[in-house]
């Protein structure tokens, strides 16, 4: 991956001087599997392939410092809810949220959920199912909200790869859950 990485940025280098442009983007998961931070924002060229997950965590790290920069300090005092995610961005959303809990007052965990459904290679939140979400969370049902990433649920169905609805999941998890 670190080999990929330097080869990618040789590439890049290029295109930005040829074309103005980056045009070559890796995956997010290049970048988190090596625990180099990912990429700034300026060399996603606008994000064109974020439906495919190539810098969504970079969108996601910028659209988390842009709230904490508006949000009132403590002005979240006592919410409590869980976040899940897949195990390659478990240790990144950690550090946001421990940054998002010390300056809004929340209380929020992060729940590092392993996809059984596809096999543990298969690390990314998107591709995380209602039955790893049950598998991961069944006995922690406390009420408060649990939070999925929107990218779990299939824009044409509603659903999510194991065809378990949103409704179904927050049933089973005696919890409402929040795509987001």
């Amino acid at each position: 991956a670190e080999r990929v990485i330097e080869q990618a940025e040789q590439w890049q280098r290029t295109f930005r001087r040829e074309r103005g442009e980056t045009f070559f983007h890796l995956g997010d998961e290049f970048f988190l599997m090596t625990g180099r931070e990912v990429p700034p924002a300026d060399i996603y060229d606008g994000y064109p392939q974020i439906e495919d997950g190539i810098g969504i965590t970079r969108h996601f790290l910028e659209n988390a410092r842009t709230y904490l920069n508006r949000a009132k300090p403590g002005g979240l005092s006592g919410a409590e809810a869980v976040l899940a995610c897949g195990t390659l961005i478990a240790p990144t959303m950690r550090d946001v949220v421990d940054r998002f809990n010390r300056h809004t007052g929340a209380r929020i965990d992060v729940a590092e959920v392993e996809n059984r459904y596809f096999g543990a290679e298969i690390n990314i939140s998107g591709l995380l199912t209602g039955s790893d979400l049950v598998a991961a969370l069944g006995g922690r049902g406390d009420g408060s909200p649990l939070f999925i990433s929107s990218r779990m649920i299939s824009d044409r169905t509603h659903n999510l790869l194991d065809d378990l609805t949103t409704a179904e999941l927050s049933n089973e998890l005696r919890r409402p859950v929040v795509p987001a």
